[in-house]
Order: C-alpha cells, then sequence, then structure tokens
C-alpha cells in the first residue's frame, strides 16, 4: 500500500503539469580564502566607491539546488548539447575507472553533468556547489562504499591538446581544489564551450542509476512536505496556471518597448536570431529567447520539488518560481486570477538593524539614495550583496559612507562578527531571520486557506487574498521585531 507522501506525489504528478506542449515547442523537449584581520580597517573611509558586480545574495540560495528533481519523472535529465557526444568519445580507459561497463560509466557522467544544467542561465561566472556526500549516495555503485564519483570528476575534466575538458573545478591561488570542510563545498562550472542554453532531455536507463534517483527524489519530497515553505508550495502548484509561449513572447515584446530593466538593471531584449555580439553591452542585457528557454528548464518537466536549502542559506527554499525570470512569474495565475506581488520594502538591511542593534526604525533604499545622492536601482543593486562581502569590499562600496556615517555602531558590529566568525555570517544571520519571517506568513496564510508563491523575501498571491496576505505579512514582520513595510 503507497504512504500518504506517495499518493500526494502521485497526484501532485497527474494534475500539476499544465504546461504542454502546445505550450513551448523548443528543440530541447569558495574559493576558500584566509580571512585578514580587519578591525584595523573600520575607521578607514575609501575614496574609491564602486558598484558590486559579482555576488547576488540569492545565488548563495540557488547554490543549493544540487539535484534538481521534479515532480513527475525522476528518470528525466537535462543537459547542455554536445556534451552527450564528447563523454561517448571520451577514452575507454578513462571511463572503465567509473564502471566495468561504458555505458553505465556514460551514464554516470550525464547525471553528475546534470547538476550544473542551471548554472547556464546564471549570469555571474558559473561555479556551482555540489555537496561530495550528495554526489557519493547519488552515483556509487550499488551499496559499494568506492567513491566512484572522483573518477567522474577527474573523466569530465579530461582534456588533451586538441580537446577541451567538459567541466572545471574551481582552484585556489594555490592550484589546488577550492573548499573547506564544514564551511565551502568544491565548486564545479561548465568549460566556457558548454555554457550555451540549448538543453536536451536523456531518460536514465540502468536499474541501479534508476533506484538512486528513484530514493532521492522521495526523500526530496518528503523533507519539502515536512518544511511549512515547502508544504504550501506543493499545495499551491496545483492552482497555477503557467502562460503560454505566445503570451510570454507577446508581453516580451511590450516590456521590451518600455524599456524593461530587471531587478540588477539588465535591460530585455530580443535576440531576434543574432549572437549577443551583435547588440551593445550585451553584459547589461537579458534576453527574451534565453529567458524563455530557461522557463522551459524549469517548468517544462513539470514543476522542481521544493529544495530546502541548508544553514549556510538559513534554510531558503528553491523551487522552480524564485528562479525563473521574474516578468515571467509576473504572468502566473492562481485558480484562474492574476497574481500580486507582495514583499517587503529593504528587508535584509532592517533585519541588519534588527540583529546587529535592535533598532526601532526603518531603513530605507529611498533615503539611502538621497543621502549619498545616487541613483535608486544602484543602491538596491548594491544592497543586494553590501552585507555578505568582505570588508575589503564592503569598504570600496558607495554603502559603505552611508552606515560608516549614520550607523556606526551597527556597522562595526557587523565587521567584528566577520571577523570572529569569517564573512559569510552576516548574510547567514540574513538569510536565518529572512527564513522565520516568511515560515510565520506562510503558516498563518496556509491557516486561512491561503497559497502562496513563495520568492525568498517575497509572496505572489492572488488578487483576491491580497487583503487578508498583505495584513498577515505586516504582523508576521513585526512579531520578529524587524521594522520595515510592504512595498
Amino acid at each position: 500500500m503507497k504512504n500518504e507522501d506517495e499518493e500526494r506525489l502521485i497526484k501532485l504528478t497527474n494534475t500539476v503539469s499544465t504546461f504542454t506542449t502546445n505550450t513551448i515547442n523548443s528543440n530541447y523537449t569558495i574559493n576558500y580564502v584566509t580571512e585578514s584581520k580587519v578591525s584595523d580597517e573600520f575607521n578607514q573611509l575609501t575614496d574609491t566607491t564602486s558598484v558590486s558586480s559579482s555576488y547576488d545574495l540569492s545565488y548563495e540560495a540557488e547554490s543549493n539546488v544540487t539535484f534538481p528533481i521534479y515532480l513527475s519523472d525522476y528518470k528525466c535529465i537535462q543537459i547542455p548539447k554536445g556534451i552527450r557526444r564528447n563523454v561517448k568519445r571520451l577514452p575507454k580507459r578513462v571511463l572503465k575507472k567509473i564502471d566495468s561497463n561504458i555505458n553505465v560509466a556514460i551514464e554516470k557522467c550525464f547525471i553528475f553533468v546534470s547538476n550544473l544544467t542551471y548554472s547556464v542561465f546564471r549570469d555571474d561566472d558559473c561555479w556551482k556547489s555540489l555537496s561530495s556526500t550528495v554526489l557519493h549516495d547519488q552515483l556509487k555503485k550499488g551499496s559499494d562504499n568506492t567513491y566512484v564519483y572522483k573518477n567522474i570528476i577527474k573523466a569530465l575534466s579530461y582534456s588533451t591538446n586538441s580537446t577541451l575538458p567538459i567541466i572545471e573545478c574551481r582552484k585556489n591561488e594555490h592550484d589546488e581544489d577550492s573548499y573547506q570542510e564544514g564551511h565551502f563545498t568544491k565548486q564545479y562550472r561548465f568549460n566556457y564551450s558548454y555554457r550555451n542554453q540549448n538543453l536536451e532531455k536523456l531518460d536514465i536507463k540502468f536499474e541501479d542509476n534508476l533506484d538512486k534517483r528513484k530514493k532521492y527524489h522521495r526523500l526530496e519530497f518528503g523533507q519539502a512536505n515536512q518544511n511549512p515553505i515547502g508544504k504550501n508550495l506543493i499545495n499551491a502548484y496545483s492552482k497555477i496556471i503557467l502562460p503560454t509561449e505566445n503570451e510570454i513572447k507577446k508581453r516580451g515584446r511590450e516590456l521590451v518597448k518600455l524599456g524593461y530593466q530587471n531587478r540588477k538593471g539588465k535591460i530585455l531584449t530580443f535576440l531576434n536570431k543574432k549572437p549577443k555580439s551583435f547588440y551593445s553591452n550585451s553584459k547589461n542585457r537579458t534576453f527574451v529567447e534565453e529567458n524563455l528557454k530557461q522557463f522551459e528548464y524549469l517548468v517544462g518537466n513539470n514543476f522542481l520539488i521544493p529544495k530546502i536549502g541548508d544553514h549556510k542559506s538559513g534554510g531558503r527554499v528553491v523551487d522552480s518560481f524564485n528562479l525563473m525570470p521574474s516578468w515571467i512569474r509576473s504572468m502566473i495565475k492562481i485558480d484562474s486570477e492574476p497574481i500580486v506581488e507582495l514583499d517587503y520594502k529593504a528587508l535584509h538591511p532592517n533585519i541588519a538593524m534588527s540583529i546587529y542593534g535592535g533598532v526601532d526604525y526603518q531603513i530605507s533604499h529611498e533615503q539611502i539614495a538621497k543621502d549619498l545622492e545616487r541613483p535608486l536601482l544602484e543602491v538596491k543593486i548594491e544592497h543586494l550583496s553590501f552585507f555578505n562581502k568582505r570588508v575589503s569590499d564592503m569598504r570600496r562600496s558607495p554603502l559603505f559612507k552611508y552606515y560608516y556615517t549614520r550607523e556606526k555602531d551597527i556597522l562595526k558590529k557587523i565587521i567584528d562578527d566577520k571577523e570572529s566568525k569569517g564573512y559569510k555570517i552576516t548574510s547567514q544571520k540574513l538569510f536565518k531571520k529572512e527564513v522565520d519571517i516568511m515560515t510565520t506568513c506562510v503558516e498563518e496564510l496556509n491557516r486561512n486557506n491561503i497559497y502562496v508563491i513563495y520568492v525568498y523575501d517575497a509572496l505572489y498571491c492572488k488578487a483576491s487574498d491580497e487583503v487578508m496576505a498583505s495584513e498577515i505579512m505586516k504582523r508576521s514582520v513585526q512579531k520578529h521585531n524587524v521594522y520595515t513595510t510592504l512595498g
């Protein structure tokens, strides 16, 4: 007899997938650095400031999607086109170190590669953390404790004078693999030649690999279902209606005409079958066609099972919808109604004020922009990374002057915390309190039979629930002694 979770999973599998072939028809079905002492840096203001372009706090949570597992089919994986052919061309002596059966070895390489697939949609340097523990559990042969995944890494890193590696492992200044046990896992990325966004779908065929995927699939669903935010999302999925390809393209054309920019200030643009190099400042653009491919990856096989982050991300939850381009996400409907976005104003700065200062007033992007005589968008973008920076990088940020002048005691506490516990401790504390606030929101919403889309510090509800959801969100943030309002 099936247990309750399995019955629920089967029900979702049969009802959730409203995204069918007539919707989109496409061709694809820490570096550990020793912390330097920073106490002497606190009382130094720098004359050189720059806008951060390297780190968005949300990427820390996204990296926890080690294995993107879909609700519908544990057999199916997606990898960038071209990799399948080149894995099969690897020397037999290299593949046989993985498994004596060459075809099994090849399939294990595909499974490893699929963990990096989402990184092709990211606009940073594409490094992605992969847990060695999870890799071992997923790729070992039967119950054998031989570390097969290490041979897979060697195979995918194989190169000659005439061939390129498929993946790269991040190195430190000593040219050694970059990780710190208990703090940072190893990071990998595709070789530049594979960083395209054309994907192909593959089905896993070998029984041992299938059994491990199935076990992991059920484990992920069970963990998601025990988490308040994850359980809310699972209940919301059956109510969601996705936009069609034509609707997305039509909306894309409208936004392009309006000069739409995403939250990072990137201008929405149509490629129109031209290479990116055709467009000036292509790095400051986001392209409709690529956003569509990302959308297809995230929902084309059904929705991702919500992934519960670890302590490094404060328990943030990652799923199909917070990985989705925001302009496409806004087109989703719940129970056939348009959705409304409800988010807190400058939540992380105000959480920082609460944790490190216990202040009873609100920090706003607008006031900081006015005080610094800086553009509002620049201030918003800088706040995405400011509290996660090393102190030397914080000092170069245009925001440092504001906090040094207006919140000097709090800034010093943050710096002392980074000095004693590592520079990422601040963002971990912010993530944790953010998740606590959003969990309080979601639990009360669900008690009122309201199920929402969760995007870190924002929630999306159907229009008819807006008033009640807003009141619940206001009460929830007050319970956690953070002073901010909805924006």
